[in-house]
Formats: structure tokens, sequence, C-alpha cells
């Protein structure tokens, strides 16, 4: 092993630390080589990722065996793919614009995935994004982009056209827009209610388009209640076909399409609606806001928070069937209810 020494003097005349490393080089054998200036220096930094990752989710959907979760607040906004068989997340992407996904769809195949996104501004960028199942490896595509803010529901016709409503500036009232994946376009299908500040539904069937609007608080006054317009896939004309029962409520919250009928829930009047889908003027009220309305034979369940309640069209009996407070649910599914009710909460703490 190579020694050396060096003392004060020597260190003076080699000009202090910059000398030093003259010195050092010149004494050590083979320190020419290896030499490099101080400056140069960094450490090396290595990313060991996060030790607790916590993720808060807006948005659920099942799809086969698998609870596709839309994320909240989380930067990049992303879906992920939970295996009930198997209690594992299995599948994952992110999206390109937004801070949040409300609303999540999928086509009658099982194949795509569509989201809309909540964003800051209307900003260029697409808010509708679609993921091709099969693939889940390969990222959602951003599609398109509506001309409202964002996008709080989707729905995917048998066909396979999808239907957005959102909504989001206060000074716009929102419109029905329509993607078309064949020709890969966006279209916007009007604003039927110009004192609208926001649209929460959309429910889609071969013929038909059921699109919910009202007001938030931020609307102001003259702002409109709570209204449901049938849009004719066809002609592109709607009507106003909310039951005067409860046309005082602030919002339609939410449009489920059952066996026949159209489950309808209403922010305000404490009521909700199931409205005959082949006869708009046959409706059955219940006595229970609800929203995320599934149904299983003559029962009808739906969720209010912090629980979920069956109605049966039969008895016109309501019951309470979860009791436990859960928190916001994102999704419920009729495979959920036979699953003895797998609620989404706002915590992936009761899947994870």
């Amino acid at each position: 092993m190579s020694t050396f020494a060096i003392n004060r003097r020597q260190l003076l005349q080699t000009g202090g630390i910059g000398g030093l490393a003259v010195a050092l080089s010149a004494m050590s054998p083979g320190a020419a080589e290896a030499a490099r200036p101080l400056n140069t220096w960094a450490p090396q930094i290595t990313d060991l990722g996060p030790a607790v990752v916590q993720f808060s989710l807006m948005s659920s959907l099942l799809v086969g065996d698998t609870v596709y979760i839309g994320s909240r607040n989380l930067n990049p906004v992303r879906v992920i793919g939970y295996h009930l068989p198997t209690g594992t997340i299995t599948s994952r992407t992110d999206l390109g614009a937004g801070y949040s996904i409300q609303a999540l769809a999928a086509d009658s195949t099982g194949r795509y995935l569509y989201a809309g996104v909540l964003r800051d501004g209307i900003d260029g960028k697409p808010n509708l994004y679609r993921w091709d199942l099969r693939t889940p490896n390969v990222p959602a595509v951003g599609v398109g982009e509506t001309g409202d803010r964002d996008i709080r529901a989707l729905s995917v016709s048998p066909d396979g056209k999808v239907y957005a409503a959102g909504g989001g500036e206060t000074t716009k009232a929102p419109s029905l827009w329509e993607y078309d994946p064949a020709t890969n376009t966006v279209t916007n299908w009007g604003t039927p209610d110009p004192g609208a500040t926001i649209a929460q539904a959309v429910a889609a069937t071969a013929d038909t388009v059921y699109f919910g609007t009202g007001s938030t608080l931020g609307g102001g006054n003259g702002s409109s209640p709570a209204r449901l317009f049938a849009f004719d896939r066809t002609t592109k004309t709607s009507t106003n076909i909310l039951p005067a029962d409860v046309a005082t409520g602030v919002s339609v919250t939410s449009l489920s399409v059952l066996n026949g009928q159209l489950g309808v829930g209403v922010k305000g009047p404490g009521k909700s609606v199931l409205i005959n889908l082949a006869d708009h003027s046959k409706f059955t009220i219940i006595a229970k806001t609800g929203v995320m309305f599934r149904q299983l034979g003559n029962d009808v369940f739906f969720v209010k928070e912090p629980g979920v309640w069956s109605y049966n069209m039969v008895s016109k009996k309501i019951t309470q069937i979860l009791t436990e407070d859960v928190g916001a649910m994102w999704g419920l599914t009729s495979t959920a209810i036979r699953r003895s009710l797998f609620p989404l909460t706002t915590s992936l703490k009761s899947i994870l």
C-alpha cells in the first residue's frame, strides 16, 4: 500500500485546498487517472418509492370480476383495477388531464372503459378517456374534449356511443355531449335548460338519452330547479319528463336504467322516482332520496348515505339493508348486492 506525507509548508506552497488536490495527484500512484474536480461530485440518489400510498377515490364500476376505481385529488389522476376473486390490484392507467374522476362507464362488450375527468378549466386537453381492458398495460387514450369544463356522468348506449353530462361553470349552462367512436368525434346535442348550472346524471337506451340537470349553491338567484330531459336519439329533440311530485328538487343527481324503468335520484324533495321507459307519464314515487339504483327481481336497491336501502315494488315497503356507516359510496352493483353488498368508500382500506 502506498503512503504519502505532506507538511504545512508544502500545503501553503501549493495554494491551500486547490493546491492540495494537485499535491495529492502528484503524490498518489495512479491518482492522475482517478482525480476529478471537487465541484463535480454529487451523491447518488435512488428513488425507492413511497413507503405508504393513500388512494382517495371518487368513482367505481364493476366490469366482469374487476372493480375499476377512479381517483380523487391525485396527480396524475388514475384508474386502478381491483380483481375481486384474488383481492389484488391487477391494473392501472394514468390520465393526461384533470384532478379527479367522477364518471366511469363501460360499453356493452366490456372491452372499453370510459372515464371523464373534473378539471380546473377548459385547457384544450381531452376530458374523456378510453381504456382498452383487453390490453390493460397500454395506457388509456384521450378521445375527446367536451365544451363543458367537467364530466360528471357518462353512459354508453347499446350501439357503443358515449353520452356525457357535466357543466361546472356558473355562467354557462351544461349541454348534452355525444362521443361517436366510429368517427372519433364529439357532438353537442344542445343545452335544454339555459338556467341550469350543473348536469350530474345521464343514461342512454337504444332510442333515448336521459339528461338530468339542476343547480348548485354557486348558481345564484334565477337558477333552474331539477329537470329531467328525454332526448330522442333520432331527432335529438328533448322533453322535460320529471314528475311534478319532485319538480321542486334542486338537481337530478342519479339516473339508472333498470328492468323497464328508469331510477331517478333527486336532491331536495326527499323522494326518488321510478319512471316507465315505455311511457314516461307512468311513474312510481319512492318516499326516500336515493342514488345508484339497481334492481334484482321485485327489489330496487339504492344508496342513501350512510347506508343501502331496498324498495319492494310489490309490497311498496322500504327497508334498510346496510346500517353500517361506510362513508360516501361511489359504486353499487347487483353483483355487489349478491356478495353481501360490497360498498366502495372514500378509502381503500375497506378492500385492501
